[in-house]
Protein backbone atom coordinates (compact mmCIF):
# COMPACT_ATOMS: atom_id res chain seq x y z
CA UNK A 1 0.00 0.00 0.00
CA UNK A 2 1.49 3.51 -0.99
CA UNK A 3 1.14 6.42 0.80
CA UNK A 4 1.11 10.15 -0.62
CA UNK A 5 1.20 13.62 1.29
CA UNK A 6 -1.43 16.42 0.67
CA UNK A 7 -3.19 19.17 2.36
CA UNK A 8 -6.75 19.80 2.94
CA UNK A 9 -8.58 22.12 5.46
CA UNK A 10 -5.25 23.81 6.83
CA UNK A 11 -4.16 20.25 7.70
CA UNK A 12 -0.73 18.88 6.41
CA UNK A 13 -1.46 15.11 5.88
CA UNK A 14 2.01 13.47 6.19
CA UNK A 15 3.83 10.90 8.24
CA UNK A 16 5.19 13.80 10.35
CA UNK A 17 2.19 14.58 11.37
CA UNK A 18 1.23 11.29 11.89
CA UNK A 19 -1.62 10.93 9.66
CA UNK A 20 -0.43 10.02 6.30
CA UNK A 21 -2.45 8.91 3.48
CA UNK A 22 -3.05 5.91 1.75
CA UNK A 23 -5.52 4.20 -1.19
CA UNK A 24 -8.52 2.97 0.77
CA UNK A 25 -8.50 -0.79 0.18
CA UNK A 26 -12.59 -1.01 0.17
CA UNK A 27 -12.54 1.83 -2.77
CA UNK A 28 -15.42 3.15 0.04
CA UNK A 29 -15.75 6.98 -1.01
CA UNK A 30 -19.08 7.29 1.64
CA UNK A 31 -17.10 6.34 4.85
CA UNK A 32 -16.84 8.81 8.06
CA UNK A 33 -12.97 8.55 8.82
CA UNK A 34 -12.21 9.64 5.46
CA UNK A 35 -12.26 14.04 4.94
CA UNK A 36 -14.77 15.29 2.55
CA UNK A 37 -11.68 16.58 0.05
CA UNK A 38 -10.22 13.30 0.10
CA UNK A 39 -13.53 11.37 -1.04
CA UNK A 40 -12.80 11.21 -4.84
CA UNK A 41 -11.95 8.92 -7.72
CA UNK A 42 -9.75 7.01 -5.13
CA UNK A 43 -10.70 7.45 -1.56
CA UNK A 44 -7.81 8.08 0.52
CA UNK A 45 -7.71 7.42 3.85
CA UNK A 46 -5.56 9.19 7.18
CA UNK A 47 -3.74 6.33 9.39
CA UNK A 48 -2.26 6.69 12.97
CA UNK A 49 0.30 4.99 14.50
CA UNK A 50 -0.84 2.69 17.05
CA UNK A 51 1.16 1.02 20.57
CA UNK A 52 -0.48 -2.26 19.78
CA UNK A 53 1.30 -5.15 18.35
CA UNK A 54 1.61 -5.83 14.92
CA UNK A 55 -1.23 -8.12 13.88
CA UNK A 56 -1.32 -9.26 9.96
CA UNK A 57 -5.21 -10.60 10.09
CA UNK A 58 -5.43 -6.34 10.66
CA UNK A 59 -3.17 -5.32 8.47
CA UNK A 60 -3.51 -3.10 4.86
CA UNK A 61 -1.64 -6.23 3.61
CA UNK A 62 -4.14 -8.79 4.29
CA UNK A 63 -6.95 -6.61 3.39
CA UNK A 64 -4.84 -6.34 -0.33
CA UNK A 65 -4.33 -10.55 0.07
CA UNK A 66 -8.09 -11.47 0.42
CA UNK A 67 -9.34 -8.66 -1.95
CA UNK A 68 -6.44 -10.40 -4.31
CA UNK A 69 -8.02 -13.94 -3.62
CA UNK A 70 -11.76 -12.67 -3.68
CA UNK A 71 -11.00 -11.01 -7.29
CA UNK A 72 -9.29 -14.06 -8.83
CA UNK A 73 -12.14 -16.56 -7.35
CA UNK A 74 -14.83 -13.75 -9.18
CA UNK A 75 -12.78 -13.59 -12.19
CA UNK A 76 -12.41 -17.41 -12.69
CA UNK A 77 -15.95 -18.03 -12.33
CA UNK A 78 -16.55 -15.71 -15.13
CA UNK A 79 -13.85 -16.54 -17.52
CA UNK A 80 -12.43 -19.94 -17.12
CA UNK A 81 -9.38 -19.21 -16.78
CA UNK A 82 -9.31 -17.34 -20.51
CA UNK A 83 -7.98 -13.81 -20.43
CA UNK A 84 -11.13 -11.48 -21.54
CA UNK A 85 -10.64 -7.50 -22.45
CA UNK A 86 -14.46 -7.28 -21.34
CA UNK A 87 -14.00 -8.43 -17.78
CA UNK A 88 -12.42 -4.93 -15.87
CA UNK A 89 -11.76 -4.53 -12.58
CA UNK A 90 -13.33 -2.95 -10.40
CA UNK A 91 -16.95 -2.87 -9.41
CA UNK A 92 -16.23 -0.63 -6.53
CA UNK A 93 -17.12 -1.10 -2.81
CA UNK A 94 -20.30 -2.15 -4.14
CA UNK A 95 -21.45 -5.21 -6.36
CA UNK A 96 -18.64 -7.17 -6.19
CA UNK A 97 -14.69 -6.73 -7.69
CA UNK A 98 -15.41 -7.39 -11.15
CA UNK A 99 -17.47 -5.81 -13.78
CA UNK A 100 -18.35 -7.28 -17.19
CA UNK A 101 -18.54 -4.33 -19.85
CA UNK A 102 -19.26 -5.99 -23.54
CA UNK A 103 -17.78 -3.99 -26.07
CA UNK A 104 -16.44 -5.66 -29.54
CA UNK A 105 -14.50 -2.88 -29.87
CA UNK A 106 -12.30 -4.00 -26.78
CA UNK A 107 -12.33 -7.51 -28.32
CA UNK A 108 -10.61 -6.12 -31.55
CA UNK A 109 -8.75 -3.98 -30.07
CA UNK A 110 -7.27 -6.52 -27.53
CA UNK A 111 -7.15 -8.96 -30.59
CA UNK A 112 -9.19 -11.40 -28.67
CA UNK A 113 -8.19 -15.01 -29.65
CA UNK A 114 -10.96 -17.10 -27.62
CA UNK A 115 -12.75 -19.55 -29.60
CA UNK A 116 -15.38 -19.52 -27.13
CA UNK A 117 -16.75 -15.95 -25.45
CA UNK A 118 -16.73 -16.21 -22.08
CA UNK A 119 -19.45 -13.00 -21.68
CA UNK A 120 -21.70 -14.33 -24.80
CA UNK A 121 -21.40 -17.85 -24.48
CA UNK A 122 -21.18 -18.59 -28.01
CA UNK A 123 -18.71 -19.95 -29.90
CA UNK A 124 -16.46 -17.60 -32.14
CA UNK A 125 -15.26 -17.90 -35.68
CA UNK A 126 -11.66 -16.62 -35.41
CA UNK A 127 -11.29 -16.95 -39.29
CA UNK A 128 -9.63 -13.45 -40.07
CA UNK A 129 -11.68 -10.97 -42.07
CA UNK A 130 -12.11 -7.26 -43.06
CA UNK A 131 -14.96 -5.04 -43.75
CA UNK A 132 -14.68 -3.70 -46.83
CA UNK A 133 -16.81 -0.67 -48.43
CA UNK A 134 -16.90 1.51 -51.71
CA UNK A 135 -17.08 5.46 -51.15
CA UNK A 136 -19.01 7.20 -53.96
CA UNK A 137 -17.98 11.09 -54.18
CA UNK A 138 -20.16 13.24 -55.92
CA UNK A 139 -19.24 16.63 -56.87
CA UNK A 140 -21.97 19.11 -58.82
CA UNK A 141 -20.32 22.57 -59.84
CA UNK A 142 -22.04 25.46 -61.50
CA UNK A 143 -20.57 28.11 -62.98
CA UNK A 144 -23.08 30.72 -64.72
CA UNK A 145 -25.54 28.87 -66.29
CA UNK A 146 -22.89 25.54 -66.95
CA UNK A 147 -23.38 23.10 -64.60
CA UNK A 148 -21.20 19.54 -64.62
CA UNK A 149 -21.58 16.71 -62.20
CA UNK A 150 -18.41 14.49 -61.68
CA UNK A 151 -19.02 11.60 -60.55
CA UNK A 152 -16.38 9.09 -58.73
CA UNK A 153 -16.42 5.78 -57.16
CA UNK A 154 -13.28 4.58 -55.05
CA UNK A 155 -13.89 0.75 -54.43
CA UNK A 156 -11.90 -1.77 -51.35
CA UNK A 157 -11.66 0.82 -48.69
CA UNK A 158 -11.12 -1.17 -45.66
CA UNK A 159 -12.31 -0.83 -42.05
CA UNK A 160 -9.76 -2.44 -40.18
CA UNK A 161 -5.94 -1.57 -40.76
CA UNK A 162 -5.41 -5.41 -40.03
CA UNK A 163 -7.81 -8.77 -40.45
CA UNK A 164 -10.07 -9.60 -37.26
CA UNK A 165 -11.97 -12.52 -36.62
CA UNK A 166 -15.24 -12.88 -38.77
CA UNK A 167 -17.32 -13.06 -35.76
CA UNK A 168 -16.17 -9.29 -34.15
CA UNK A 169 -16.64 -8.25 -37.48
CA UNK A 170 -20.33 -9.42 -37.89
CA UNK A 171 -21.42 -7.68 -34.62
CA UNK A 172 -19.09 -5.03 -35.28
CA UNK A 173 -21.23 -4.20 -38.56
CA UNK A 174 -24.69 -5.28 -36.75
CA UNK A 175 -23.98 -2.80 -33.79
CA UNK A 176 -23.36 0.16 -36.77
CA UNK A 177 -26.29 -0.59 -38.32
CA UNK A 178 -28.89 -0.78 -35.31
CA UNK A 179 -27.24 2.66 -33.98
CA UNK A 180 -28.11 4.01 -37.80
CA UNK A 181 -30.49 6.86 -38.17
CA UNK A 182 -30.99 9.13 -40.96
CA UNK A 183 -31.43 12.26 -38.72
CA UNK A 184 -28.01 11.67 -37.29
CA UNK A 185 -26.00 9.69 -39.34
CA UNK A 186 -25.29 10.43 -43.16
CA UNK A 187 -24.07 6.51 -43.91
CA UNK A 188 -23.86 3.06 -41.82
CA UNK A 189 -19.45 3.57 -42.08
CA UNK A 190 -18.47 7.40 -41.74
CA UNK A 191 -15.67 5.91 -43.87
CA UNK A 192 -11.96 7.48 -43.63
CA UNK A 193 -12.28 10.99 -45.20
CA UNK A 194 -9.40 12.82 -46.87
CA UNK A 195 -8.13 16.46 -45.87
CA UNK A 196 -9.79 17.51 -49.08
CA UNK A 197 -12.80 15.47 -49.02
CA UNK A 198 -13.47 17.18 -45.50
CA UNK A 199 -12.70 20.54 -46.80
CA UNK A 200 -14.73 20.36 -49.82
CA UNK A 201 -17.73 18.95 -47.68
CA UNK A 202 -17.83 22.10 -45.10
CA UNK A 203 -17.63 24.20 -47.78
CA UNK A 204 -20.76 22.52 -49.44
CA UNK A 205 -22.45 22.28 -45.97
CA UNK A 206 -21.99 25.72 -45.23
CA UNK A 207 -21.57 27.46 -47.87
CA UNK A 208 -22.20 26.20 -51.46
CA UNK A 209 -19.33 28.16 -53.11
CA UNK A 210 -15.83 26.63 -53.93
CA UNK A 211 -13.29 29.27 -55.57
CA UNK A 212 -14.06 29.73 -59.18
CA UNK A 213 -17.40 28.72 -59.08
CA UNK A 214 -20.75 30.43 -58.33
CA UNK A 215 -22.47 26.54 -56.89
CA UNK A 216 -21.01 23.68 -55.28
CA UNK A 217 -22.02 20.87 -53.97
CA UNK A 218 -20.46 17.61 -52.73
CA UNK A 219 -22.15 14.25 -51.67
CA UNK A 220 -19.88 11.72 -49.51
CA UNK A 221 -21.83 8.18 -49.62
CA UNK A 222 -20.20 4.80 -48.32
CA UNK A 223 -22.01 1.68 -50.27
CA UNK A 224 -21.62 -2.12 -50.97
CA UNK A 225 -20.63 -2.93 -47.40
CA UNK A 226 -19.29 -6.60 -47.35
CA UNK A 227 -17.03 -9.02 -45.23
CA UNK A 228 -14.32 -10.56 -47.07
CA UNK A 229 -11.02 -12.42 -46.18
CA UNK A 230 -9.63 -10.13 -49.05
CA UNK A 231 -10.48 -7.85 -51.55
CA UNK A 232 -12.98 -9.06 -55.05
CA UNK A 233 -12.79 -7.05 -57.93
CA UNK A 234 -15.74 -7.32 -60.40
CA UNK A 235 -14.14 -6.22 -63.49
CA UNK A 236 -17.54 -6.55 -65.48
CA UNK A 237 -18.92 -3.51 -62.56
CA UNK A 238 -15.85 -2.01 -63.22
CA UNK A 239 -16.66 -1.63 -67.13
CA UNK A 240 -20.44 -0.66 -66.59
CA UNK A 241 -19.90 1.74 -64.22
CA UNK A 242 -17.20 3.39 -66.30
CA UNK A 243 -19.73 3.45 -69.59
CA UNK A 244 -22.05 5.16 -67.40
CA UNK A 245 -19.13 8.02 -67.22
CA UNK A 246 -18.14 6.94 -63.94
CA UNK A 247 -14.24 7.32 -62.57
CA UNK A 248 -13.67 4.41 -60.75
CA UNK A 249 -10.20 3.81 -58.78
CA UNK A 250 -9.63 1.08 -56.59
CA UNK A 251 -7.84 2.02 -52.91
CA UNK A 252 -5.58 -0.74 -52.95
CA UNK A 253 -4.32 0.78 -56.15
CA UNK A 254 -4.25 3.96 -54.85
CA UNK A 255 -1.84 2.28 -51.72
CA UNK A 256 0.53 0.95 -53.84
CA UNK A 257 0.70 3.88 -55.99
CA UNK A 258 1.60 6.23 -52.98
CA UNK A 259 3.95 3.68 -51.97
CA UNK A 260 5.80 3.50 -54.97
CA UNK A 261 5.86 7.49 -55.13
CA UNK A 262 7.54 7.45 -51.66
CA UNK A 263 9.99 4.37 -52.47
CA UNK A 264 10.78 6.88 -55.77
CA UNK A 265 11.19 10.06 -53.63
CA UNK A 266 13.58 8.31 -51.24
CA UNK A 267 15.45 6.84 -54.09
CA UNK A 268 16.13 10.23 -55.49
CA UNK A 269 17.03 11.64 -52.32
CA UNK A 270 19.23 9.30 -51.83
CA UNK A 271 20.71 9.43 -55.22
CA UNK A 272 20.72 13.29 -54.64
CA UNK A 273 22.33 13.18 -51.64
CA UNK A 274 25.08 10.74 -53.21
CA UNK A 275 25.67 13.32 -55.99
CA UNK A 276 26.20 15.96 -53.97
CA UNK A 277 28.79 14.02 -51.60
CA UNK A 278 30.68 13.44 -54.94
CA UNK A 279 30.85 17.22 -55.57
CA UNK A 280 31.90 18.01 -52.37
CA UNK A 281 35.24 15.65 -52.49
CA UNK A 282 35.66 16.21 -56.06
CA UNK A 283 36.24 20.47 -55.05
CA UNK A 284 38.40 19.30 -51.96
CA UNK A 285 40.65 17.78 -53.96
CA UNK A 286 40.85 19.92 -56.65
CA UNK A 287 41.78 22.39 -53.51
CA UNK A 288 44.35 20.15 -52.32
CA UNK A 289 45.86 19.57 -55.73
CA UNK A 290 46.37 22.97 -56.29
CA UNK A 291 47.62 24.41 -52.87
CA UNK A 292 50.57 21.20 -53.08
CA UNK A 293 51.46 21.27 -56.51
CA UNK A 294 49.21 17.62 -57.64
CA UNK A 295 48.04 17.01 -60.96
CA UNK A 296 45.42 14.30 -60.89
CA UNK A 297 46.83 12.83 -57.33
CA UNK A 298 49.82 12.64 -58.51
CA UNK A 299 52.71 14.94 -56.96
CA UNK A 300 55.13 16.88 -59.50
CA UNK A 301 58.75 15.59 -59.83
CA UNK A 302 61.28 17.84 -57.82
CA UNK A 303 63.04 19.81 -60.06
CA UNK A 304 66.98 19.37 -61.07
CA UNK A 305 69.18 21.59 -58.46
CA UNK A 306 70.71 24.45 -60.61
CA UNK A 307 74.29 24.42 -60.86
CA UNK A 308 76.13 27.37 -59.50
CA UNK A 309 79.16 29.03 -60.50
CA UNK A 310 82.03 32.19 -59.22
CA UNK A 311 82.94 33.07 -62.92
Amino acid sequence: MGSSDTSYGGVDYIPENNNPLVLCPYKKKACEHIPEGLRGKYPLCPCHTTEEPYDKSRSLEAIEEDRAKRYHEQYMEITGGSCCACVCDTNGFQGGLVRIEYDVQKCINYGCQNDFCVIRKQPRDLTKVNIFYDVRRTKITRKGFLEHTDVSVTKGEKVFEKPVARTDAEIWLKVKQANYTPLNNRTVIEGRKTPDDRRMEFFSDHHRKWPGYDYFEVRYEVENIRIEKKESRDLLQDLRDVEQGLTVVHASDLKKAAAKAKKDRRQAYREAKEAKRQKRIKAAKAAFDEKYGRKDGVAAPPSEPEQLSLF
